[in-house]
């Protein structure tokens, strides 16, 4: 396979097309000729008849193939097709620095394509669900999975790939685009997506982040999960627990850091004799007295800190925290600091494991992704103003991630009664709740990628019960006039 036919920017080029030269550098390689039947050239690379017949004619037509008759005294005419010198050029001109974490993945995946739709006659043999699948994929849907896989780190994320790249990667129309990305969602192949987001005129800017599951049967013919993880939140009022929530503690937080002070001054101003004329309260309030409201202020407090490391925000982190928020950036920020949990259980498991909550140096790997990625969101006309790139903004969102790894690793290792899942060389991916799931849980799966490996697995699931906490405002602070909680609301 030639992994520069998934880097190559033409968005006049069909997916289809793509697709058939991505087949055809699989087998026999784009600097080998075919000399066949067209019926042949489809069959061999898995297209329908009239799907290649439409990217042969458009290849032909832009000079990518050059086709030659060869003389037949029977049957169908064959023809001698070769891929031309000047795209083959062209493909070598691609700057193509960048690695292809996922390659096993694509080929593996390309080749359960073909393979299955050259099975489509033979219906005694018995198709798997992930075969049945395969066959249904049309070549636009197969290509989009390709590109993604190719942009993707792993355990399988995919970032600083916006929608423009991805209409020149593919050929698709924005419309046509999205409608693939809903067909691979609906599969769940996508298994998590948050959409990039723009504001301030584009000074604030972040990119879509896709979470592929590399655990689906699209993938692999073996089933690489090694460990399910069911994170299932009980006890308690709230919807929120650590693994979704850690970023909105934070925020919550930073809120607290800014305005509880002057809370608290307004609470004991309004139960101070004589009653406050600007702030009138009820008399059922009046008689719960001050210490109700200011203990359910700091119960408030200390449901957020549950699911946070221990620190100190700055005011000027605050205000940067707090910022993000109002801009409505949040999700996309959210979806980022979620990968790089799956990043640090991946790629580092030794190294947070021997953390334990004690200070070190950053990893610099992550820190640095956590710089390049977030660094839009110190906009020109904000920088100087919020101080987005203190040290201590990106040190607090590195912080937040390593907490919430090592908290997940607890209960993993846990969960290994047996001390039989090899967690320093597996891969980590933390899927989102179903919409319809009234409990929503969260599952991690542990998987492997190597064929070694998948030789050694012995599937397990395991639930997991965690604590849930309620950041919503709590019912006594509700309770008080808009005035004094204005800033928490």
């Amino acid at each position: 396979m030639d992994p520069r036919l998934l880097r190559y920017p033409d968005s006049k080029l069909s997916p289809d097309a793509r697709w058939l030269l991505l087949q055809w550098s699989r087998d026999p390689g784009l600097s080998a000729p075919l000399t066949c039947r067209r019926l042949e050239l489809y069959r061999r690379f898995g297209m329908a008849h009239q799907r290649g017949r439409l990217a042969l004619n458009e290849l032909g037509r832009k000079g990518t193939l050059i086709e030659e008759p060869v003389r037949s005294r029977r049957g169908r005419p064959i023809s001698h097709i070769h891929v031309s010198s000047n795209f083959q050029t062209r493909l070598e001109d691609l700057n193509t620095t960048q690695k292809v974490e996922l390659r096993p993945e694509i080929e593996s995946f390309c080749e359960g394509v073909v393979s299955a739709r050259a099975s489509r006659s033979d219906q005694s043999r018995g198709l798997t669900a992930g075969e049945e699948q395969l066959r249904k994929l049309a070549p636009a849907t197969c290509w989009l999975l390709a590109v993604l896989l190719a942009h993707a780190k792993a355990p399988g994320i995919v970032t600083r790939l916006g929608l423009r790249d991805l209409m020149t990667l593919t050929g698709m129309t924005k419309g046509k685009l999205r409608s693939q990305l809903s067909t691979l969602k609906k599969l769940g192949v996508i298994a998590t997506s948050e959409s990039g987001n723009r504001k301030r005129r584009g000074a604030v800017f972040m990119y879509s982040v896709y979470v592929l599951d590399l655990t689906h049967p699209l993938f692999s013919g073996k089933n690489p999960l090694g460990l399910a993880a069911f994170f299932i939140p009980e006890g308690g009022t709230g919807r929120e627990n650590f693994i979704s929530s850690f970023f909105d503690a934070a925020t919550l937080k930073a809120r607290l850091v800014k305005h509880e002070s002057h809370i608290v001054e307004k609470i004991e101003s309004a139960f101070s004799p004589p009653v406050s004329k600007s702030i009138s309260l009820e008399s059922k309030l009046i008689s719960k007295g001050k210490d109700y409201f200011l203990r359910s202020l700091a119960d408030y407090h200390q449901s957020a800190q549950s699911l946070l490391p221990a620190l100190e925000l700055s005011e000027t982190t605050a205000e940067s925290l707090i910022e993000v928020h109002n801009l409505g950036m949040s999700p996309i920020l959210k979806a980022h600091l979620s990968s790089y949990v799956m990043k640090l259980l991946t790629h580092h498991w030794n190294e947070v494991e021997q953390c334990d909550g004690a200070p070190h140096e950053p990893i610099a790997s992550i820190m640095s992704t956590i710089q390049r990625d977030c660094y839009s969101l110190a906009s020109p006309e904000n920088r100087d103003k919020e101080k987005f790139l203190e040290n201590d903004f990106f040190t607090l969102l590195y912080r937040l991630i390593l907490h919430t790894a090592r908290k997940l690793q607890l209960c993993l290792r846990k969960l290994d009664t047996e001390n039989e899942c090899d967690f320093p060389n597996a891969s980590f991916m933390i899927a989102p709740p179903l919409p319809e799931q009234k409990t929503p849980y969260r599952v991690v799966k542990v998987f492997f990628r190597s064929t070694w490996q998948l030789n050694q697995l012995q599937q397990r699931n395991r639930v997991c019960l965690i604590p849930r906490v309620n950041l919503s405002l709590p019912a006594a602070l509700k309770a008080l006039p808009s005035e004094i909680t204005r800033e928490l609301n």
